[in-house]
């Protein structure tokens, strides 16, 4: 079954290069719906899942470091022009 699934895949893949209305037809009659391939294979080791793991936990923690450093800097920002419209001066 794996195998006519690939001759399939193969024969969809050469009918869309080659007559891309002819293709969408019989996609359309199969009710077959046609998905790219990935552009990169790769395959998934414990050693890359751990280390993809890790930099996505960085990363999200860096974005919360400086999301809480822009925060520090508004609300120190804010009572500094406040202060000043209270005043009366032209900021």
């Amino acid at each position: 079954m794996l195998m006519a699934v690939d001759r399939r895949k193969k024969m969809l893949k050469n009918l869309r290069l080659t007559s891309y209305e002819t293709f969408e037809n019989v996609c359309q009659q199969l009710g077959i719906v046609y998905t790219f391939p990935p552009e990169y294979y790769r395959r998934v080791t414990r050693r890359w899942a751990a280390k993809k793991a890790l930099c996505i936990k960085v990363f999200n923690e860096v974005k919360q470091k400086r999301l809480a450093e822009k925060r520090k800097l508004l609300d120190e920002s804010s009572p500094k022009e406040t202060s000043v419209l209270k005043e009366g001066t032209p900021v």
